[in-house]
């Protein structure tokens, strides 16, 4: 192989690195220009993902259009409602009407009691030991 051919062929590898690089830095510059973009569009497009979902409510098939899905409803159970109002009147009750530094002691108050700690695992008394083998001596006979 002659001093050309390797010339030739580091060059060849560098020109592809430094296209590479340009390409990427094109790139990089079309992905900033799209999400700049996409920064003044999220308010309208929220807001019509929102209408969709209001217009459209209970037409699956025309919010598959728009890729969209009905928002699934939350199912509470009944002992998970009355444990929910529970702990509102609670809340309130706790709360009242004070000023911000007053319920927030007051909450803190109220989380440590409404977590109860779990109860500490009662000692189990130590079998009593068995008494010992009483010793013997050998008898002769």
């Amino acid at each position: 192989m002659s001093t050309t051919e390797i010339v030739t062929e580091f060059q060849g590898a560098i020109d592809a690195d430094a296209s590479a690089k340009a390409e990427e830095k094109k790139r990089q510059a079309a992905v900033a220009n799209a999400n700049a973009a996409a920064v003044g569009t999220k308010p309208r497009a929220k807001a019509f993902k929102s209408y969709l979902l209001g217009a459209f409510a209970g037409n699956p098939e025309v919010l598959a259009d728009f890729a969209l899905e009905e928002p699934k409803t939350a199912t509470l159970t009944s002992a998970e409602r009355s444990a929910a109002a529970v702990k509102a009147k609670a809340t309130r009750t706790a709360l009242g009407t004070k000023g911000p530094k007053q319920k927030k002691d007051a909450k803190k108050a109220l989380a440590n009691k409404q977590t109860p700690a779990a109860p500490a695992p009662e000692a189990v008394p130590a079998a009593p030991a068995a008494p010992p083998a009483p010793a013997t001596t050998p008898t002769k006979s």
